[in-house]
């Protein structure tokens, strides 16, 4: 019997991410939340691993701190872990990186979304 795979191109599988992230960025826009509130709402979604967060996570966090790929991911990791230890300074590390990322890349994340 053959298995039936879901593998997709890498090309598909970057506008599955990017309409996530689309899909993320218009719910927060409909809810009118705040920029903090937005961070804050990434970095829960982050730590409980849904892809799309992880993915807009990464964008935020390399637009500040310029770490890419695998650094980026291996970070937001590292943080996670901390936060789930209870590290309360860790995650508002976390949340004010992201919420620097939103505030830095707002024009670009408009740009995505439309």
């Amino acid at each position: 019997m053959f298995q039936e795979t879901n593998e997709q191109t890498p090309e598909a599988e970057i506008r599955e991410l990017k309409d996530g992230i689309k899909e993320i960025v218009n719910c927060a826009g409909k809810r009118g939340l705040k920029i903090r509130e937005f961070a804050i709402e990434i970095w829960q979604n982050v730590i409980d691993r849904d892809v799309n967060y992880l993915a807009f996570a990464s964008l935020l966090l390399t637009s500040v701190t310029g770490l890419q790929g695998e650094s980026c991911f291996q970070y937001i990791e590292q943080m996670i872990e901390a936060t789930l230890l209870g590290n309360l300074e860790t995650e508002e590390t976390a949340i004010t990186l992201m919420a620097d990322g939103l505030v830095k890349y707002q024009e670009p994340i408009n740009k995505l979304i439309t």
